[in-house]
């Protein structure tokens, strides 16, 4: 294994002090003309020099460590979120970790356990299923800890943190309002368990928007049946008959995975989408994950959850190393609806 180069031996081959060196590669300001600063970084680069990140954090207290726990890898639209949080990260100059809870509170406690041994500089979570029913150990674990927390999408009331979250009673709005303008009237909700804050929120949205549409319009009623489909794309597959052979004419999938498996057992069945069903999603993931056919949707900006998420954070550790205490803040972001087609106008 080659030898690492130390500042030292940068400062001896550019004839520089060793503080030199260091505030040139540390983009420090430095009395010290342009070429001197460009012999250090070319020598630097000659010799295959990498900063010491163990050392810089002795000095500054920061490792430009985050980590991101969240509740299921496999889960597309978390997935591109970390993408989205890790490319915001590195704007900053941080490094993220990802971490898996696996959808378990007891993991979930471990990882948050290992922020301080492993000198973390803050915390971003997707919060468990089991911590959105029952917080209390989050909510501990969150007032136990040194360093900043952001929570994300799945936000809990009443945790002691920063939290960015999405207008999910917005968006079964725009999909109970999108499909009523399309004059369907027998309607269908897939969504997930209740204590998926998101889905419930989305779902409880929908029906209340077809409730009071019926409501106003006693001479033309909606009416909506549930259906549970467990946010996988298996479950939105095996209640696709049920909805197929009633007389339904439209769905509202809480998420697009559910939305992708009804549309597979469409094509099975020969049944057209939209002309036989009417089909909304939520989440874009078939879009941006180039899933086959598109998907009219509730569009979540990722990208904007990210570096919002992101911007918090920054400004939390700015906080911190200046000894300043605020009151925990929580930015909900708009969605939108994203035609592409599979909406028929009765």
């Amino acid at each position: 294994m080659p030898k690492r180069v130390t500042i030292r031996e940068v400062a001896q081959q550019a004839h520089v002090s060793v503080a030199a060196v260091s505030r040139v590669l540390n983009n420090k300001p430095m009395r010290i003309t342009e070429a001197t600063r460009a012999r250090i970084r070319e020598v630097a680069a000659e010799l295959g020099y990498v900063p010491n990140v163990n050392a810089q954090a002795l000095v500054t207290h920061q490792s430009k460590l985050l980590m991101l726990i969240i509740p299921d890898i496999e889960n597309m639209f978390f997935a591109s979120f970390a993408k989205q949080l890790e490319d915001a990260a590195r704007d900053y100059g941080y490094l993220l970790i990802v971490a898996n809870a696996d959808e378990q509170q007891d993991q979930e406690q471990a990882l948050l356990q290992q922020v301080s041994a492993r000198g973390i500089d803050g915390t971003f979570i997707i919060p468990t299923l089991q911590s959105c029913h029952h917080s209390d150990q989050l909510i501990a674990a969150i007032n136990s800890m040194t360093t900043p927390v952001v929570c994300v999408d799945r936000v809990i009331a009443d945790l002691p943190c920063d939290a960015v979250g999405l207008d999910h009673r917005e968006g079964g709005r725009l999909a109970a309002r999108t499909l009523l303008e399309h004059g369907h009237r027998k309607l269908a909700c897939v969504t997930a368990e209740h204590d998926i804050i998101s889905a419930a929120e989305r779902a409880q949205s929908f029906v209340q928007t077809v409730q009071e549409f019926s409501h106003n319009h006693k001479h033309d009623p909606a009416t909506v049946q549930l259906f549970e489909g467990g946010y996988k794309f298996e479950g939105g597959y095996a209640c696709a008959d049920s909805i197929i052979d009633s007389d339904i004419t439209a769905v509202f999938c809480c998420n697009d995975n559910m939305a992708m498996g009804i549309r597979q057992r469409c094509a099975e069945r020969a049944v057209n989408v939209p002309q036989d069903l009417s089909i909304v999603g939520y989440d874009a993931i078939a879009q941006r994950f180039m899933l086959g056919a598109m998907l009219t949707t509730i569009v979540q900006d990722v990208t904007s959850m990210a570096t919002t998420s992101m911007a918090l954070m920054v400004e939390r550790l700015q906080e911190t190393s200046q000894h300043i205490a605020r009151d925990p803040r929580v930015q909900i972001l708009p969605v939108h609806l994203q035609d592409h087609g599979t909406v028929q106008q009765l």
